[in-house]
């Protein structure tokens, strides 16, 4: 594709052809991330700073679709030990999914909490909301309402957060937004 002049006609199907191979290949991974997750590697991470990270990467996507995003960091939250690479695509699903929830604007907050030995990351948004039939099959492995969703990003992510001792929890206020908390123990659990 690299060595095909601009003008070759041959350049728009490799194109389609590269495309689709890229996505079949990000299909495989959440599919092996699905059936086996790796183990959490836990070690000493910054929630804080690993949320405004994740909030960093859709500051564009949100800005052109008119999205506010807030971020309310609790002082309090201490180094904790997670999978810092496996929380934060608990995290890049998440606001992924409250982004796209919004596709003409509203607002985005994502709050960390300390509650006791637990640590909590809210993300919540202004959409539509959840409609009920949706929320019974809402963590279930390839249900998606995308027409190019796979189905197994909140799949994955409920996996991910109970392999480390900890619980993610739904909350849906229809026609206004959703709430995702994301409840983990201060020291992931490693067995």
């Amino acid at each position: 594709l690299r060595t095909l002049p601009e003008d070759d006609p041959r350049r728009e199907k490799l194109k389609i052809i590269a495309d689709e191979a890229n996505r079949l290949e990000h299909l495989l991974t959440e599919v092996r991330d699905f059936t086996r997750p790796p183990r959490p590697q836990p070690r000493e991470t910054d929630l804080n700073g690993l949320v405004g990270e994740v909030l960093r990467m859709f500051e564009a996507q949100a800005a052109e679709q008119g999205i506010v995003c807030r971020m309310d960091s609790a002082e309090d939250i201490p180094v904790c030990r997670i999978d810092s690479n496996q929380i934060k695509q608990v995290l890049i699903n998440l606001v992924k999914n409250a982004v796209e929830a919004m596709p003409d604007g509203g607002s985005l907050k994502v709050t960390t909490a300390r509650d006791g030995q637990h640590l909590k990351v809210t993300v919540e948004n202004s959409g539509e909301g959840i409609p009920p039939e949706v929320m019974k099959r809402i963590f279930h492995p390839f249900f998606s309402t995308k027409a190019k969703g796979t189905g197994l990003g909140l799949a994955v992510s409920y996996k991910l957060v109970q392999d480390h001792g900890g619980e993610i929890v739904v909350q849906n206020y229809e026609g206004q937004g959703a709430r995702f908390t994301v409840s983990l123990p201060l020291e992931a659990k490693t067995d």
